[in-house]
């Protein structure tokens, strides 16, 4: 099994199991125990990270975890991606199977920043509804209505300030 996923997600989640103590020279940069069963390589800043399956006892909570980490990541990619879309039909789907509505990516972006972003206007309703965060800042600090201002979807805007209950300075 493969999984790409942040480095220090699986550092903690690997010490938290016993795996590996804090001063291994894994944790450290090197390269993980022989014993193991674990290999690793860099790849555009993440870990690629190979776990094998006949692993026992706490090890195979760790594949357990490290399989949800990256199935939630793919999820909430799909969730930003039909939101970005306008596909009011998928987005309204993840939220009915119990998805956050406020879920963020790895950029910190939200639905509603996606949505806004391309003037999708039913589905910022939508995820308004069901008590999208506003405020909510990704990583280059802008929100919802930053990005509809940005890319000039102005009825977007106009929307997330009237029902949006954006606080005013």
């Amino acid at each position: 099994m493969v999984f790409l996923i942040q480095q220090s997600i699986i550092l903690i989640l690997l010490l938290g199991a016993g795996l590996f103590s804090a001063s291994s020279s894994w944790a450290l940069g090197g390269t993980p125990p022989d014993n193991s069963s674990a290999l690793y390589s860099a790849h555009n800043g993440l870990k690629k990270f190979t776990v094998s399956e006949s692993l026992a006892g706490q090890s195979l909570l760790v594949v357990q975890l490290l399989r949800q980490v990256g199935e939630d990541e793919y999820r909430v990619a799909q969730f930003l991606k039909a939101a970005r879309l306008g596909d009011l039909n998928q987005v309204r789907t993840f939220l009915e199977q119990g998805l956050d509505v406020n879920s963020k990516n790895t950029n910190e972006d939200t639905a509603l920043m996606e949505a806004a972003g391309s003037g999708r206007k039913e589905v910022v309703e939508l995820l308004l509804e069901r008590g999208a965060d506003v405020q909510a800042k990704n990583r280059s600090r802008q929100t919802a209505l930053t990005l509809a201002v940005m890319n000039k979807q102005n009825d977007t805007a106009i929307l997330l300030v009237n029902k949006g209950k954006i606080k005013k300075i």
